[in-house]
């Protein structure tokens, strides 16, 4: 089961079947539906599905989803980031949002699955309400071993510098969550693929729809990036940018360029802005495709955005998606230490048992 599933990345990744999704966004149902139409998604805010206090009995309301999860082997989660993300400047650390982190502990305690996976950005561990402490401490009171770790997805094969925050619960004696994620960085690390490794062969992909098209720049933002071009630089100096940014600031990678040879910064819904953070091509003067910001994140070619009509709903989707090729190497390492022969392949987490994210029609070879 899957809460938050957005548009199903962290599904991707997952060596199971994936009995139950559910995600509040319209958007994300269509693409989710589209690339898994087996699985039964609930277009429900999880605020509302378990909006039982935490230690409280089961309510009317809770009952009909605990019918149809009932069973679960493993429940993953991972609640909206923006209410910790260091880009929110203005609620973080105390950002209602980050209460919805507690709802996906409420699942657990009605469900009560043998895994528990949980994601978010590193800063929920300065969230001043202390949602991640009471987290861990509601799961070990129903008996859970719980560990936390902060990974480097460059670490997993994933193109870019995001970091992300893993909390893993097992209440299987064969399964030490500490032991999991203290040996799975070792295990997987390796080289830092590149910006080149993830979109160098779709440079000169002619762009008949949304999906492999760029953004409409201002005639600002040209300039700002003929400049980039012609001086041979990645970072635009403060004379150049807007006024706001003439001073000091921390926000050296706003306008800048992606390095060819160097993976990618974090992709977030902001990728089709230069005024957003690095996200100009590192060799044409224009900013990334929504394809060249899914290939990034680790999304293959196969999976299918054609059903969304509107940039702004295929940023947020492709911005907010979790690279399957994380959810991938935990939850595989996860049923190995587990012994569970049982669990079989989804078609698509299977597909990713393979080294490239691109299709036939792209690749080079």
């Amino acid at each position: 089961m899957t809460l938050g599933a957005a548009e199903g990345a962290r599904s991707l990744g997952l060596a199971t079947n994936v009995v139950l999704a559910v995600d509040s966004d319209k958007d994300a149902h269509i693409v989710f539906k589209r690339n898994f139409p087996g699985v039964h998604f609930l277009q429900q805010d999880m605020a509302i599905l378990f909006h039982g206090a935490l230690g409280s009995r089961i309510s009317e309301v809770e009952r009909p989803i605990i019918e149809l999860a009932q069973g679960i082997d493993l429940l993953v989660a991972g609640a909206p980031c923006q209410g910790h993300s260091d880009l929110n400047n203005h609620t973080r650390r105390c950002d209602p949002r980050n209460s919805l982190y507690l709802r996906a502990i409420r699942a657990v305690e009605l469900l009560r699955p043998n895994f528990v996976l949980l994601e978010n950005v590193p800063a929920i561990l300065h969230d001043s309400s202390g949602v991640l402490d009471e987290a861990i401490a509601v799961l070990e009171t129903h008996g859970y071993r719980v560990a936390c770790s902060v990974l480097k997805l460059s670490n997993f094969g994933v193109p870019q510098t995001r970091r992300r925050h893993l909390l893993l619960a097992s209440k299987q004696d064969s399964v030490e969550p500490s032991e999991i994620l203290r040996s799975i960085q070792p295990r997987c690390e390796h080289i830092p693929r590149t910006t080149r490794w993830a979109i160098q062969d779709l440079e000169n992909i002619k762009p008949e729809n949304r999906f492999d098209t760029s953004s409409v720049l201002s005639k600002d933002n040209v300039g700002r990036i003929r400049w980039l071009f012609r001086n041979a630089a990645y970072d635009l100096p403060n004379r150049l940018r807007p006024i706001c940014h003439h001073g000091k600031h921390s926000y050296t990678s706003m306008y800048g360029r992606l390095d060819w040879d160097k993976p990618a910064q974090t992709i977030t819904t902001g990728f089709g802005s230069v005024g957003q953070g690095r996200f100009i091509h590192p060799g044409e003067r224009r900013v990334i495709t929504p394809h060249e910001a899914a290939r990034i994140q680790t999304l293959p070619d196969f999976f299918d955005f054609g059903c969304v009509d509107r940039r702004v709903a295929m940023s947020r989707l492709i911005g907010n998606a979790v690279p399957p090729f994380l959810t991938r190497a935990i939850v595989a390492c996860l049923f190995q230490q587990n012994g569970d022969s049982a669990q079989q392949p989804s078609s698509l987490g299977h597909a990713l048992g393979h080294s490239s994210i691109k299709s036939h029609s792209y690749a080079r070879h």
